[in-house]
């Protein structure tokens, strides 16, 4: 709009606002803006304040007869003053920026500013633009205009009537004469000076945050708007093979063959592991294991499914490190074998500490077992189902039931986890197992379901039978009865007198019951029935129905069980620093 105006209007006054039109000239015509470039123009003001940080507070200043390029300068000024400075910081920030223009000046090698000026418009006047002025030292045209521009304002801000008009003029020969408005020197104090430029790294970082807001925006818009067709789930298409049960979900009885059927449907319907080779095969093979393991030992069927997730799972993870590995080892990835592969990393992951812990109880003689058949055995209940067999090849069978069989008893356990070679015992005591139904385990508490007060159970029978006797026993050991709230009706134990703020010297926790079974000496010498007789006395395959015979309240007397006392002293901090004592 400012184009609209005379020559002699242009060159009158610079207002103070960034964006604000020149004043016109009494004599000049008045421009006419419509409201909506009014609405642009006011938007632009708002824009341009916003980006410079903070609001424009240009003097007025009379430049009647001053230099066309400077007065240009001057209106495009981004570099302002702040009007809340006192008059010794104004002359501060006028001295210092006159001085930097002294001394930029020096570097350029100028003695006389205004004559090299006069002589580059003489040389300009004669066609040599490209010409270098000031003698040899053969500088360019342009430092001698930025050189020429700064000091005139400089002189100017000398000759100023007001210190804050002298200041802002001295701030503006620094930034729009020398630096071009890269760098404002308007602080009394540290920083001092401040870079208006926008550095590309800057801008780099701007567009990156815009494109990410973009897709943000766009993803949130197709998620709420854009509607998907979720394709209907097929059945499972019949392949001609019988579910590998064959005779023995008859004999099972119970569920098994509806616990099969939903979790190989899971596997070959909604996981990434069907996309693979011989998929179908080990999904039959998984789904059988697990839910005869299930019948067998009645596992509790929502913890059997969520073992089944959690073992697909880890397949799945282990199926990517063995690709990723044959990529490393610039090996050809066989997907044929892929399955078979991760199944043999995550057996060899899952299964390290049982594994170690095998081999010990194997190498012990007190307790009954021959090391050669360390390994070799599997549950009579997946052992008879020859039909697996067909399915997969043994060894991955052997690993496939070790996997399952420890998932299941570790997904029972609850606080007993606490005790992991209790779990390596249990889970060692299922493979063996030579049972093929509830009954052969539990005996007449499978069929009654009734405990021997006649009270119906709650929970399934391996937690009922197996585990919850053991935690019986920490309990008893720790707590002295167990409340009801009021208000929501959820159970609270209340321990022993004396415990609340920590157990006595003599009394066991998990780490004193889990040292009797890292032991196989000791484990042997310790477990033992009612009437006296050693638990391992039992045949190895036996030993699971024995379980529920086994008296665990004397074999874990804590008065038996524990090999030290645990006082609780300020002689703790020197034990646990006596270093460097």
């Amino acid at each position: 709009q400012s184009s609209r105006f005379p020559q002699a209007a242009a060159q009158q006054v610079v207002h103070r606002l960034p964006c604000a039109r020149m004043s016109p000239a009494p004599n000049a015509r008045p421009a006419v803006m419509r409201p909506g470039a009014m609405f642009v123009v006011a938007m632009g003001c708002v824009a341009l304040t916003a980006a410079a940080g903070e609001p424009h507070h240009g003097p007025r200043i009379r430049v009647t007869g001053w230099p066309r390029s400077i007065v240009q300068s001057l209106r495009t000024s981004s570099c302002n003053v702040a009007d809340t400075y006192k008059q010794a910081e104004l002359e501060q920030i006028q001295r210092a920026n006159c001085d930097k223009v002294a001394a930029a000046i020096a570097e350029f090698g100028i003695g006389d500013v205004m004559g090299a000026a006069h002589a580059l418009a003489r040389r300009d006047a004669r066609g040599l633009r490209n010409a270098t002025v000031a003698g040899s030292l053969r500088l360019t045209a342009d430092w001698v205009r930025r050189a020429w521009a700064a000091q005139y304002l400089c002189n100017k801000s000398a000759e100023a009537e007001d210190q804050y008009t002298a200041t802002w003029l001295a701030v503006n020969a620094w930034s729009t004469g020398i630096t071009k408005g890269a760098e404002c020197c308007s602080f009394p104090h540290a920083p001092y000076c401040s870079a208006k430029e926008t550095a590309l790294s800057s801008w780099a970082l701007g567009i990156l945050l815009a494109a990410l807001v973009v897709l943000f925006l766009g993803a949130a818009f197709a998620s709420l708007c854009v509607r998907t067709s979720v394709p209907e789930r097929k059945p499972l298409e019949d392949d001609g093979c019988a579910p590998p049960f064959g005779p023995i979900i008859v004999s099972l009885g119970g569920d098994a063959g509806g616990l099969y059927d939903e979790l190989r449907h899971r596997w070959l319907t909604s996981h990434c592991l069907r996309a693979l080779p011989e998929a179908r095969a080990f999904a039959q093979a998984a789904a059988a294991v697990f839910s005869s393991l299930q019948v067998a030992f009645d596992f509790q069927p929502d913890s059997v499914r969520n073992q089944f997730e959690h073992l697909m799972s880890l397949w799945r993870s282990h199926c990517s490190t063995v690709a990723d590995r044959s990529v490393q080892e610039n090996i050809k990835v066989d997907e044929a074998t892929l399955l078979a592969e991760a199944l043999g990393d995550l057996h060899a992951e899952l299964l390290e500490g049982f594994m170690l812990w095998r081999a010990e109880v194997y190498a012990c003689k007190a307790m009954g077992l021959s090391k050669d058949d360390e390994g070799k055995q599997l549950p009579a209940v997946v052992r008879k189902q020859d039909r697996l067999k067909a399915f997969i090849p043994s060894s991955s069978l052997h690993q496939l039931a070790e996997a399952a069989v420890f998932l299941l008893v570790w997904g029972e356990a609850g606080n007993v986890r606490f005790m992991p070679e209790v779990l390596y015992l249990l889970t060692e005591l299922v493979l063996s197992a030579e049972g093929t139904a509830p009954e052969h385990h539990y005996g007449s508490a499978a069929t009654a379901g009734r405990d021997a007060a006649g009270a119906p159970y709650r929970s399934r029978l391996f937690l009922a039978k197996v585990l919850r006797p053991i935690y019986r026993v920490v309990f008893d050991a720790w707590y002295d009865r167990i409340d009801v709230d009021p208000q929501d009706g959820k159970n609270i134990k209340r321990l022993r007198e004396g415990f609340d703020t920590y157990l006595p010297p003599d009394v066991c926790n998990y780490d004193d019951w889990n040292e009797l079974f890292c032991q196989p000496k000791r484990l042997a010498a310790g477990l033992f029935m009612p009437d006296g007789t050693g638990f391992f006395q039992t045949p190895h395959g036996q030993r699971f129905a024995a379980l529920t015979r086994l008296d665990w309240a004397g074999s874990l007397n804590p008065y038996e069980v524990k090999t030290h006392r645990e006082v609780h002293s300020l002689w703790g901090v020197f034990a646990s620093t006596h270093r460097i004592w």
